[in-house]
């Protein structure tokens, strides 16, 4: 209907690419003169260029740091984010001038050292990056490729610059394989990643050339081991977003400065690789850091027996499109009757908040039962510890995620179901989101084969463009119109027949499946009918790279999860592994170089010498590279003229060439090995040695072999159509089909794709297969039978995007409660980090000393006749944290006004503390001080963090009440956060009066003690007289540590039944005050 108005406003991604293509030309204008540079001189251009962005940035610095200051007291998200915007708009001005020339710098670097050079849409790409878009390139495109030109940009402010991978193999990989590049224009790359082996004490890693690890057959063999922070330092950084993420948060825990590995600035530039799984898959994934709390083992387990006593639909409804189990009414009736007896009911009434915790137990254990299923969901099999236990299986990756478990005691639940050991539940130190942590940097950009689906979510919720990048190559792959079918089994019988015709006509299948147990049934179909196949899934996952490297090969059949849907290249014909034809010479070398002894500074003078012919060899080997590139692309094309184009003959003459500087090469060298024994004074007489150049013809005539045997088996595929991909089950996402379509039709290549469905499917049955069933019942379909309508595919389309529209909203729910928490984390780590970096607390602590005052008088005194003051609790309350001035008796209060017993309190208390400043030094009080507020603010934030989770748990029942959820939450957290404040001014000020020196030992021989007493909180901490610092408490080496070995404080306080008492809550005492002005002050 609206055709028309598309017409007139034009595409706005073609407008895009076309606003883009005069950068393009600037660069290509470039190329011939940076062709010309030698290594020195390009290396140089990053010393040039940092010169001028570093001035550019310097006229914008006031401009910006004006923003900066206005986001940090602007409230409204759509001022924030205007505000962002234009940070990002003057940041990327300070580029501008040297965008080009740093880009064809970084081509001319590729072509050297990898002998890749980008293509225009490659540029394209980098450069919508840098903007801080998303850019969405399809599968092949060379997106590891386009990264380093965004990256190498951006690192020349000197903020550092970060690449997000996927796992952590991609993390070392692409650091290590771009390495080459960077290293040739002077920027430093590392590489960030989980401990490997248990003497890894520093998994970074630096890319340095000059290093060599000595391993035999290593292939990281240039990476040194480096510190964290020497990885974060580096101009351009590698790791996946757990790694970065938790290092934010561990940076939020240490007790001093020099602890922390990340920038101090914070964040600037990140690139996320495989953007829509990371921040749409993963959003509603917390990085958490916890430890164990409470054993509840028996309590999971006899849930998990209590449901199976529960029928569906009769006892509960099962909402599959929501994914909650609801009990019905007579339901609930059954529920109370099996607690009782199980005698776990604390009243009558289940909604009774003394049983609370078991409504979470039950919506757990329906949960486990009906939609965590295993094989699906989750595997059972060996987990970090090598115990049995539940593995989680990432149902869009296909891929086992170790290590991970589902929070809020789901994980518990499915253990118990499964009867493997429960293990106790934890105590959240610190967390943030995915979301969250990736809206803290300055500029955010990704890529991704898939993104347009979901360019809503991303402009919604990160601010985030998607822009489509035209492919190098026009797209060819026929993607045919789904088979529908009435029953599973008829869709499965119908999926063996296609693999059988496609492999009949000797092209290669994949077959993607939803989940483990699919993909296991379909194998062992296709093997009865005696059609071999490979298996990928996350059981099976360990020949993952063999299985690839041999799917495209004529009639291969690979049956797989979603794991092989995104980051899996099946090349046609077989993978093809790149030639290092240097790798192979020297490795022979290093052979008759064990033979003889070698003065080692001798052969790198000897190898100084021999560089340019090093050089020429991977010049031309790079040249042979590209000349089979060209030459299969002319095969895709047409395969018969391809033949006849010269192609061939000219790799020919290249191959020639290099044989000749390569056994020239091995003669000179063989001449200085001969040179060298003859020189040794054990050697009696005179030698020569020669190498075999037989062997380097011999290397050479293998690989050129190998590569004709490809590219017979390549020229096949293509002939015989390309690689055919058959889904068995639609998936809720639009994004994850076309993933799995993705892998057909890389770079120009043929393919095609069909997905097979059943009206038994989970889509199916959500959305739209009653009506479908009905349609072909009325129309005579049996259940061979197929439906092929294109009208149909829309509906199922439709259905897909109705259910991702349900997810934004989750997600979008998800960003509005942890938007809660954020704020506040924002406050508790920005006053960490003021402490840390050595903020004035003593007129801090001094100002809540007094506030407490006023607030205690205000209590007892103020606003009271003088007949009802409470003079003796007055006293008690300031007796609790500091001394009476002994004149300030009773009778000398009651002649005083309100404000005049404030006042003298006050000055008593500025009198005492200076007093305690001259007991114990000045310095030593302020590291007590800064050890205390460390302490107390990291305790209470524990306690905080787990209050809040509690809350948002409960605040889905705020619904029965009329309220809105995420609104009673925000009200209760921002009730919780003031407690909190309160919680922290309460503990520091009923502490620091308290804390005493005992002295041990000879004078200025042994180390003081500093000690607390009778205080809420323990303070231990050793002062060295030498070095005058503080540690704290023996044991504990990190503030969650500390707090976590320190005494219960008031946050913690527990009522009769066991359940936490807040601070404004009524005490449990029954003097009916406020929990915070009674037992807990």
């Amino acid at each position: 209907m609206f055709k028309w108005l598309s017409k007139v406003a034009g595409d706005s991604n073609e407008k895009e690419i076309k606003r883009l293509q005069p950068l393009v030309a600037r660069i290509n204008a470039l190329e011939p003169e940076y062709m010309k540079l030698t290594d020195e001189e390009l290396k140089g251009k990053t010393a040039e260029f940092k010169t001028k962005v570093a001035a550019e940035y310097a006229e914008l610095m006031g401009d910006i740091d004006n923003l900066r200051e206005q986001l940090a007291v602007t409230v409204s998200p759509e001022d924030r984010n205007k505000l962002k915007d234009k940070i990002i708009t003057l940041e990327n001005s300070c580029f501008d001038t040297i965008l080009h020339e740093a880009f064809a710098a970084v081509r001319e670097a590729s072509r050297r050292a990898l002998g890749l050079r980008h293509y225009d849409v490659q540029l394209i790409g980098g450069s919508v990056l840098h903007e801080g878009h998303i850019a969405e390139m399809k599968t092949g495109e060379g997106k590891t490729l386009v990264a380093t030109l965004p990256l190498y940009l951006n690192s020349l402010l000197g903020k550092g610059a970060h690449l997000i991978t996927q796992n952590d193999y991609l993390a070392r990989r692409d650091a290590y394989w771009m390495g080459p590049v960077y290293h040739a224009l002077g920027i430093s790359v590392a590489s960030i990643y989980p401990m490997q082996t248990p003497d890894e004490h520093q998994p970074s890693r630096l890319f340095d050339p000059a290093y060599n690890s000595g391993k035999e057959n290593d292939p990281w063999k240039h990476y040194r081991p480096v510190p964290r922070k020497e990885a974060y330092d580096a101009d351009i950084t590698y790791g996946t977003s757990a790694e970065f993420g938790f290092d934010y948060l561990r940076d939020n825990m240490v007790i001093d400065l020099k602890q922390c590995v990340q920038r101090p600035d914070g964040p600037y530039f990140a690139i996320v690789d495989e953007v829509d799984n990371l921040l749409i898959d993963e959003a509603r994934t917390p990085l958490i850091i916890s430890a164990p709390d409470m054993e509840a083992g028996k309590l999971y387990q006899t849930f998990a027996r209590l449901v199976l006593k529960l029928k569906p639909e009769t006892d509960y409804e099962v909402k599959i499109k929501e994914r909650q189990a609801e009990p019905t009414e007579d339901g609930w009736v059954k529920i109370e009757g099996l607690l009782k007896r199980e005698g776990l009911m604390k009243t009558d009434n289940l909604y009774d908040p003394q049983n609370s915790h078991l409504m979470r137990q039950l919506r757990n254990a329906l949960s486990a039962k009906e939609f965590y299923l295993k094989d699906r969901q989750y595997v059972v099999d060996r987990d970090p510890d090598g115990q049995i236990g539940i593995v989680i299986v990432d149902e869009f990756t296909g891929r086992k995620m170790v290590g991970r478990r589902y929070s809020e005691g789901l994980h518990q639940a499915i253990e118990a179901k499964e009867g493997v050991r429960v293990r106790e539940e934890s105590k959240t130190y610190a967390s943030i989101t995915i979301q969250n942590y990736f809206r803290m940097y300055d500029k955010l950009a990704g890529m991704t084969g898939t993104a347009l689906t979901e360019a809503e979510e991303f402009a919604r919720i990160y601010k985030l463009e998607v822009v489509a990048i035209p492919t190098n190559r026009p797209m060819i792959r026929d993607d045919e119109t789904d088979q529908i079918y009435k029953d599973v089994d008829a869709k499965f019988k119908a999926v063996v027949r296609e693999v059988e015709e496609m492999r009949a006509a000797g092209r290669p299948v994949l077959l993607g499946t939803v989940s483990i147990e699919n993909s296991d049934l379909i194998s062992e179909m296709l093997r009865k009918k005696g059609i071999p196949n490979e298996v990928l899934n996350a059981k099976k996952h360990e020949r993952e790279a063999a299985i690839v490297a041999e799917a495209g090969k004529p009639g291969a059949v690979t049956v797989a999860t979603n794991m092989a849907g995104r980051g899996v290249d099946i090349i046609l014909g077989g993978r093809l592994e790149s030639y290092d034809p240097m790798g192979d010479l020297k490795t022979f070398l290093a052979e008759e170089l064990s033979k003889t002894t070698v003065d080692r500074e001798k052969l790198t003078e000897f190898e100084k010498g021999i560089e340019a012919e090093e050089a020429e060899i991977t010049r031309l080997q790079g040249q042979i590279n590209t000349l089979r590139l060209e030459y299969i692309q002319e095969v895709k094309t047409d395969p018969a003229a391809a033949v006849q184009s010269g192609k061939l003959a000219e790799i020919d003459e290249h191959e020639r060439m290099l044989k000749a500087v390569a056994e020239h090469y091995m003669t000179v060298y063989g001449k200085w090995i001969g040179d060298m024994a003859n020189e040794q004074p054990a050697n009696p007489k005179k030698m020569e040695c020669r190498i075999d150049t037989g062997r380097c013809q011999s290397v050479l005539d293998k690989e050129k072999k190998r590569f004709n045997e490809w590219l017979e088996r390549y020229v096949a595929v293509v002939k015989a159509g390309g690689l055919h991909v058959i889904g068995t089950e639609r998936h809720e996402a639009r994004r994850i089909d076309n993933q799995l379509r993705g892998r057909s039709g890389r770079q120009g290549d043929p393919g095609s794709s069909r997905f097979f469905v059943s009206l038994e499917d989970d889509i199916m049955r959500r959305f739209g297969g009653d009506m479908v069933r009905g349609l072909m019942e009325r129309l005579g379909f049996d259940e061979n039978t197929p439906i092929e309508n294109s009208m149909i595919s829309k509906s199922i389309e439709n259905a897909q995007k109705r259910v991702e529209g349900f997810n934004f909203d989750i997600r979008k729910n998800l960003v509005e409660y942890d938007d809660v928490v954020n704020k506040h984390r924002e406050i508790i780590y920005g006053e960490r980090k003021k402490i840390l970096e050595g903020a004035d607390l003593r007129s801090n602590i001094l100002n809540m000393v007094k506030e407490t005052i006023d607030a205690i008088v205000a209590d007892r005194l103020a606003g009271l006749d003088y007949q009802d003051w409470d003079t003796a609790g007055l006293l008690t309350d300031i007796g609790a944290f500091m001394t009476i001035p002994a004149d300030l008796t009773a009778e000398e209060i009651q002649r005083l006004s309100a404000d005049e017993v404030a006042e003298r309190l006050k000055c008593w208390a500025e009198e005492q503390y200076a007093k305690k400043e001259q007991e114990i030094s000045p310095e030593i009080l302020r590291q007590i001080e800064r050890h205390l507020m460390l302490r107390v603010i990291d305790t209470l934030w524990i306690e905080h963090l787990t209050f809040v989770e509690h809350l948002r748990l409960e605040a889905g029942w705020q619904t029965l009440r009329q309220v809105k959820a995420v609104d009673a939450y925000k009200n209760e957290g921002y009730r919780a956060f003031e407690d909190l404040l309160d919680g922290i001014k309460h503990d520091v000020v009923h502490t620091i009066f308290k804390v005493q020196v005992v002295r041990q030992g000879a004078p200025g021989a042994a180390p003081q003690r500093i000690q607390a007493r009778q205080a809420p909180l323990a303070v231990g901490a050793a002062v060295s007289s030498a070095a005058e610092t503080v540690a704290l408490k023996a044991g504990a080496t990190s503030p969650m540590q500390a707090a976590a070995a320190g005494a219960n404080v008031s946050h913690a306080a527990k009522d009769a039944e066991g359940h936490k008492v807040g601070r404004n809550d009524p005490c449990p005492c029954g003097s009916g005050k406020k929990y915070k002005k009674c037992c807990g002050a």
